[in-house]
């Protein structure tokens, strides 16, 4: 016994005392045999048991995701490289707080979300500039690890990050600008100031060594002002905990290249550095990075900043920022969204247990709820979107369906049984087909069931993001055009997510059944391709 308790964790060691025991049950007596025989029965039933805890053990790992409020530079003049230095070593103090908490708790890769060592209100590429360093490409042959290696002193940011991860010994993922020369001379495609700017997910495995960076493929508005859009790349990396991860950046999530070509190509774990600003009812950011996991049945590490209100900056950004979760196959294993304002250069640490295989059987632990504080956020809404009133359709405790069109190119369809309602609570129907005002390019298509206001105000965020009513079945559908790949939002009350096995996602519809809490929204959205994607 005292050898197999010495020797149980390693399975050769165990297996060949398990051997040896058989061995003396058949040259012992019969009497003898019996009790032994017994013994050996009884360590080796122990012995599956530890066994199914190793598998279980090698099979899951433990991920952290924060949510950060970078501290921002808000002056419109362009500062010193000694002063930007200053700023972002103000975060990245905030970051080692961050990481020591995660180092706690054995959590073995973190992510930080996008612009948080920087923050993000430029305006203009040379006042960014001072905040950029090389990143070196890398080569898999020759890794190059900034905190020991020579030649990173001017690279300040690189360096402290790499000894983030060998200090702590954490997978680490963080986001920052990258500047690479080029001759304007010989280079058509080089920017008259002589360097490539890019918005830049860094990796670094946990002795240091930067193993993997990926320049952001879609840039988002004012972003093109001040960085370059790069040529496109798949970037997936091996890690030391035994997983491939894929990695893309905020306004990528909505696109095709890279993140749903990665998922063809097999990566089932991905990491998502974001500065997502939230548009109610169907961009609202834990509900979508749900969807996004729901849909492609992969585990998602959603990392976003903290600027939640009005009230985070001096000036109106016309975008609110809250929101980061993690992931698997559409189960909210954990998730934060909170209009509470941090301290600058602060966040929160979020952290799960994830199967390695989103579509293993293993259930590895319950929906972690961490922060739903929904009290002064603030949204963009989707008042744009053409509404119809459920109680204008003949709606209320009963079934009933109705067709709406947004225009010839899009029906939606609505059929809804409610369980409970409260009087004066307004649901309504709303459609859309077009392009996004800041890009014509992007055409997408939605059909989103919500709660308003008023009859004047749906798509406007509800107040207090409070619902009272209930449903025993939604099924929400539309002729989205051919091609089409949807990703289905649904919040409760509270902005709560719903666990996947109360929404069922088809051909064109949506189904929920048997929601607890009271629905405040439910929605199809969809991308529309002039060269349809595949998933």
């Amino acid at each position: 016994n005292n050898v197999a308790l010495a020797c149980y964790k390693n399975s050769r060691c165990y297996m060949s005392f398990i051997i040896a025991s058989a061995v003396v049950v058949a040259t012992l007596s019969e009497t003898m045999g019996q009790i032994v025989y017994s013994v050996v029965l009884t360590l080796l039933a122990y012995g599956i048991a530890i066994s199914a805890e190793i598998v279980t053990a090698a099979s899951t790992y433990t991920a952290g995701v924060v949510e950060f409020s970078a501290n921002q530079t808000l002056s419109i003049e362009t500062v010193s490289r000694k002063e930007a230095v200053h700023k972002m070593m103000n975060n990245l103090d905030g970051f080692e707080e961050l990481l020591q908490e995660a180092q706690k708790y054995g959590v073995e890769l973190v992510v930080f979300p996008e612009e948080a060592i920087s923050g993000f209100m430029f305006l203009s590429r040379d006042q960014v500039y001072p905040f950029l360093e090389e990143i070196p490409d890398v080569s898999q042959s020759q890794l190059v690890n900034p905190c020991i290696d020579s030649g990173f002193e001017d690279r300040e940011v690189l360096k402290r990050l790499s000894c983030f991860a060998k200090n702590y010994k954490i997978v680490l993922v963080a986001n920052m600008g990258d500047r690479q020369p080029c001759p304007v001379s010989t280079n058509s495609s080089c920017p008259p100031d002589g360097r490539y700017q890019f918005n830049t997910d860094v990796i670094f495995e946990n002795d240091g060594c930067l193993i993997a960076k990926y320049h952001k493929e879609h840039l988002y508005a004012g972003e093109k002002e001040i960085f370059d859009t790069p040529p496109l790349t798949h970037v997936s990396f091996q890690t030391s905990i035994g997983v491939k991860f894929g990695v893309f950046t905020c306004y990528d999530i909505l696109y095709c290249d890279p993140p749903l070509e990665l998922v063809e190509q097999g990566v089932k774990n991905f990491i998502f550095p974001t500065a997502w600003g939230n548009l109610y009812p169907f961009y609202v950011s834990t509900a979508f990075q749900q969807a996004w996991s729901r849909r492609t049945q992969t585990n998602l590490l959603a990392s976003n900043q903290h600027f939640p209100n009005r009230n985070s900056f001096p000036i109106d950004i016309h975008f609110y920022l809250t929101g980061s979760g993690i992931y698997s196959s559409g189960r909210a294993l954990s998730y934060f969204i909170s209009g509470t304002d941090f301290k600058p250069a602060s966040g929160k640490l979020l952290i799960s247990k994830l199967p390695m295989d989103p579509n293993s059987v293993q259930r590895v632990q319950d929906s972690n709820v961490t922060g739903t504080n929904v009290d002064g956020i603030d949204m963009e809404d989707s008042s744009y979107l053409n509404y119809v009133s459920l109680s204008e359709q003949g709606g209320g405790v009963d079934q009933a369906s109705f067709n709406f069109s947004a225009d010839l190119s899009l029906q939606c369809t609505l059929e809804y049984k409610m369980k409970t309602t409260r009087e004066k609570e307004i649901y309504a129907l709303g459609a859309f087909i077009g392009p996004r005002p800041d890009d014509p390019s992007f055409i997408y298509a939605v059909c989103a069931l919500t709660k308003c206001n008023s009859l004047t105000s749906c798509g406007q965020p509800v107040t207090n993001y409070v619902a009272s009513t209930s449903f025993e079945r939604i099924r929400l559908s539309g002729n989205f055009p051919a091609g089409s790949i949807l990703f289905p939002t649904v919040m409760t009350t509270d902005l709560n997510l719903v666990e996947p096995s109360h929404v069922k996602l088809g051909n064109n519809f949506l189904t929920v059944e048997d929601v607890e809490q009271p629905v405040l929204a439910a929605s199809l959205w969809s991308r529309v391709y002039n060269n349809p994607c595949k998933l």
